[in-house]
């Protein structure tokens, strides 16, 4: 019987116990770790030096072939002409384009109307974006100009 009051002191006092002051300790320092990183994950990081920097809508099928078999960065300022989140249907404005693009038929955390900035990674071979990989930062939420009424006369 001695045996089991000892198990049992120690989920009684859990503070006492060396494991959990281990466990504390190794949570806190990957903590220091991950704050003086920036606290962020960078995913453009792991992209090769020689990589195909998109910055509009049009270099998304402008990849050169060489680079096609890796997944290019991506950095686009964009509007968001339509997004319908059940049909996963997206299109998007840049200075000199329009077009539809892929949203991977998962919900994206956008709305019709605002301007974006997405940073992050093309598919591979072209064509479209990441989204698993790629920040969307909302930088106005009414980009575009209100429609005006036709007259009918």
């Amino acid at each position: 019987m001695p045996h089991l009051m000892g198990v049992h002191n120690a989920f009684a006092k859990p503070r006492s116990h060396p494991s959990r002051f281990t466990t504390w300790l190794g949570g806190c320092l990957l903590l220091v770790f991950w704050v003086g990183s920036g606290g962020t994950v960078d995913a453009v990081s792991t992209t090769p030096t020689n990589a195909w920097t998109v910055t509009n809508l049009a270099g998304l099928y402008q990849i050169p072939d060489a680079l096609r078999d890796v997944e290019n960065p991506a950095r686009l300022r964009v509007k968001v002409l339509l997004y319908d989140p059940i049909w996963k249907v997206l299109w998007l404005k840049d200075d000199a384009d329009a077009m539809y693009l892929d949203s991977s038929q998962r919900a994206l955390p956008i709305r019709t109307g605002q301007e974006l900035d997405i940073d992050g990674l093309c598919k591979q071979g072209g064509g479209g974006l990441n989204w698993d990989k790629c920040a969307i930062n909302v930088l106005r939420e009414k980009a575009l100009s209100d429609p005006e009424l036709l007259d009918k006369s």
